[in-house]
Order: C-alpha cells, then sequence, then structure tokens
C-alpha cells in the first residue's frame, strides 16, 4: 500500500504549479518531521494529553494531504488516549507510527523531486 492517496496527490498536481507543489510538499515533509519529533517527546514523558492533541494536529494537516496510512494510525493513537479510562500507547504502537512517518516523508521527498516542470 502506498502511504499517500495518488488520486489526492493527482488532485493536487492539477491544481498547483510544478514551484507551488515542491514548496506544499517540502512544508508538509518538514511539519511531519517536526511533529513526530514531539510525539516521541510526549511519548517518553508520558504526556498523554499533549501526545493526543499532536495527533490530532498532524492528523489534520497531512489527512487532507493524502498521507492515509499515517492518518488511520494516527486516529488510532487518538481515540486510545481519548477513551475513558484513556489507554497509553504501546512502544511498539509509537515505533510504528514513527516507520509510517517515515515512509511518508520518503514519499513526500520523491514527490517534491517529480514535481518538476510538466
Amino acid at each position: 500500500m502506498d502511504v499517500l492517496n495518488p488520486e489526492t496527490l493527482e488532485t493536487f498536481k492539477d491544481l498547483l504549479e510544478p514551484e507551488e507543489l515542491q514548496d506544499f510538499l517540502r512544508r508538509a515533509q518538514q511539519e511531519l518531521e517536526r511533529s513526530v519529533q514531539k510525539m516521541q517527546q510526549h511519548f517518553a514523558a508520558q504526556e498523554w494529553p499533549s501526545l493526543q492533541a499532536a495527533a490530532h494536529r498532524l492528523k489534520g494537516s497531512l489527512g487532507s494531504l493524502g498521507c492515509d496510512a499515517l492518518f488511520q494510525a494516527l486516529d488510532r493513537l487518538e481515540e486510545q488516549l481519548r477513551a475513558q479510562p484513556s489507554v497509553a500507547p504501546t512502544a511498539a504502537q509509537m515505533q510504528a507510527i514513527t516507520d509510517i512517518s517515515t515512509q511518508t516523508a520518503l514519499r513526500l521527498h520523491e514527490e517534491m523531486a517529480a514535481a518538476g516542470p510538466r
């Protein structure tokens, strides 16, 4: 499964000029990397409300871009933390989110490179 939704990506390619698309994807990749780092810090400190908030923000930011696999993983995490009583995520779960995030960042980078003049 591709971590980026190809139909959503095509929509952005149709709507944006190549340079705009590159900039948009670059900002998304940077936001992803910053957010995942923050989430890892919140996890290590067991700051569950902050982790939930960070997951929610990232899910909203990248969900609209078509980062479906990451959206689903973050949605599960957010629901888990929102449950009463909340259930703390496991290290394996956070590692899976980190792995999906890495794959997503790589795909965003590939799409940036491919977004040159058509």
